[in-house]
């Protein structure tokens, strides 16, 4: 019979989408070969607010990231006489039936036969799919013994063997990348080190990195590998030990510099992280990603006009960087300098990047400014990206602030349709907006609704709680925050607020300071919690201890209600003047808040 060629098979692959098993590598091949960063995954420090946008990565790589090799190309196979393209067949509906013993069984047979590279690869991908570690490993090695100059085919073997413990052979193969990767052997000790960081034997993996570097004591790329896996694997101080020694030995070395910071960073060494970077920027100014970094950390580090200046020097020597630019409107967002940082996000939008979720800040400023129209202009705007349910929202607070309400809820209802994962954000969101018009029936009933959906969610029941409390209804708030209780007892928040408000709303006085001291063994430093101490106590005429407490959570905290109780309790214990002067003090910092409003009005009424 006439030779039959491997495009029947290649389309009939494609018309079975065999258990999501295509030529190309899997995710499951791709997570053990794939290239990686130039830096292991050092968690970076969130800021406050929405400024975990100045740690976003855009679509913008680093120039190493680039560098990283494209996914493996599709085998190319040989043809087939009639025998091995029946066993392929068979193997194909088996793998398209679920029966993945068979496809396995028949690909590696067809493997062994054929000899062809193609083959050996796609048994490869179907064994690993089954879990078959042993299948697995045999067709790897068959891979990458028949196509010897494929790197993805010898980082697989390598791979493998590392899982099956074969750390000899795994070391040899290790040893045939580095060869290989020529002139790029960064990508190669990059991959090498993905694969031993995700071998699950931490202690094994740094040993067999070790080996590796045997007889290469002055190859600084090999070092730095070195110490990536250090930090990927937790070693985080021998992590640090070894880039201090690659800093010293070269000190231009961006990399070096930029994850020595990141590390040092993770070990809560964040000022210590700021020197290195500092000293390394003072002497290389053009180190654009040291730069990046530098800035992000002094945005962890709440120093948000430094930050500022960083990424306004970033922005000026990269005007086409949207990751700069992006970071710098941020910050100057947080620095409440609105006009700047609209510019910014204009220039953005008018480049076509990060513009959804540019127009979403714009929206918060125009918000900010009292900008109603232009804030709802800018969030329908928003047309994707993880922002957009955001703005959606705000679109209809907004529309409901303007008196449309039930064009709001309608929002919101179609927004849970939507969006079936968030809708306990989103009732939530409804609910609020019928509390916030004193419609507490209305929100009350949402959340009745919320709950029959989803009678387990107790941040559901918390909310219905603190509506109700509003509402005046004692009794269903005090139910539903023992019913928090029954569950999860040492709930310090529903502890706090179930005894704050009978202090506040009952005359259960012991009760409620039984709850507030379960609350703060709980969290002894929640200023929240130690301003209801204060206040229970306060309710139990013991105004001394009071206002001790009152005074610690204000020092930890200014918060507007702590102040208010604070001038009470001083008035209570006689003394006016000081109770005046922080009453003046609170008003100054909160010049619209409520609760010191009343106190204003009650000793003016005195």
């Amino acid at each position: 019979m006439s030779a039959l060629h491997s495009k029947l098979v290649r389309w009939l692959i494609r018309r079975l989408g065999a258990v999501d098993t295509p030529l190309v590598l899997t995710p499951l091949m791709a997570t053990l070969v794939v290239a990686g960063c130039a830096t292991a995954p050092v968690p970076e420090a969130q800021p406050r607010l929405d400024k975990s946008a100045v740690h976003e990565r855009g679509p913008e790589k680093s120039a190493e990231a680039k560098a990283e090799p494209a996914p493996p190309a599709e085998p190319v196979y040989s043809d087939f006489d009639s025998g091995t393209l029946n066993k392929l067949l068979v193997a194909e509906f088996a793998a398209h039936r679920g029966d993945l013993v068979l496809a396995v069984k028949n690909y590696l047979e067809a493997a062994r036969e054929t000899r062809d590279a193609g083959v050996a690869q796609r048994a490869t991908s179907l064994a690993l799919h089954a879990r078959d570690n042993a299948a697995s490993l045999a067709a790897a090695s068959q891979w990458a013994s028949l196509d010897a100059d494929n790197a993805d085919a010898v980082a697989m073997h390598a791979a493998l063997l590392v899982r099956n413990g074969r750390t000899d052979r795994a070391l040899a193969r290790f040893n045939d990348m580095i060869t290989m990767a020529g002139d790029q052997r960064r990508v190669a000790y990059s991959r090498i080190t993905e694969i031993l960081g995700r071998s699950g034997k931490p202690q094994e993996a740094f040993a067999l990195m070790e080996s590796l570097l045997v007889g290469r004591p002055n190859d600084q790329d090999a070092q730095f590998a070195l110490a990536e896996l250090a930090a990927r694997l937790g070693m985080t101080e021998r992590a640090i030990t070894e880039l201090k020694g690659l800093r010293e030995a070269s000190p231009d070395e961006e990399r070096t510099f930029d994850f020595s910071a990141r590390v040092l960073q993770s070990a809560q060494r964040g000022e210590e992280a700021l020197q290195v970077l500092e000293s390394y920027l003072a002497r290389q100014p053009e180190a654009h990603r040291a730069r990046m970094t530098y800035g992000r950390m002094l945005v962890t580090a709440e120093r948000f006009a430094d930050a500022g200046e960083q990424f306004e020097q970033l922005t000026e020597s990269l005007p086409d960087s949207a990751e700069a630019r992006h970071a710098y409107a941020i910050v100057l967002l947080q620095n409440e300098q609105y006009e700047a940082a609209k510019e910014q996000f204009e220039a953005l939008i008018n480049a076509g990047k990060r513009s959804d979720s540019s127009h979403y800040y714009i929206g918060q400023i125009e918000e900010i400014l009292d900008n109603d129209t232009a804030a709802l202009e800018a969030y329908r705007n928003v047309y994707a990206g993880e922002l957009r349910l955001n703005a959606q929202m705000r679109v209809a607070v907004l529309t409901a602030k303007a008196g449309n309400v039930n064009e709001a809820r309608a929002r919101l209802q179609g927004l849970r349709r939507s969006y079936p994962s968030e809708a306990i954000r989103l009732y939530r969101a409804e609910a609020e907006l019928l509390a916030n018009r004193q419609n507490y029936d209305g929100a009350i009933g949402i959340y009745d609704q919320a709950l029959q959906a989803h009678p387990q969610n107790t941040d559901l029941l918390y909310s219905r709680a603190m509506v109700a409390v509003r509402a005046e209804r004692i009794a269903m708030f005090e139910r539903d925050l023992r019913d928090i209780l029954s569950r999860e007892p040492e709930n310090a928040d529903a502890l706090n607020a179930l005894g704050y408000t009978l202090a506040d709303k009952t005359d259960r006085f012991q009760e409620a300071l039984g709850l507030i001291e379960r609350a703060i063994a709980l969290k002894p430093n929640d200023h929240y919690i130690i301003d209801s101490l204060g206040w229970v106590l306060h309710k139990l005429e013991r105004h001394e201890e009071a206002l001790e407490h009152l005074v610690r959570a204000r020092d930890i905290s200014p918060d507007a209600e702590i102040s208010a109780h604070i001038v009470k309790v001083l008035w209570t214990l006689g003394r006016q003047d000081e109770a005046r002067a922080a009453l003046r003090e609170a008003l100054e910092r909160d010049p619209e808040d409520k609760a010191l409003l009343d106190e204003l009005r009650q000793i003016d009424a005195r």
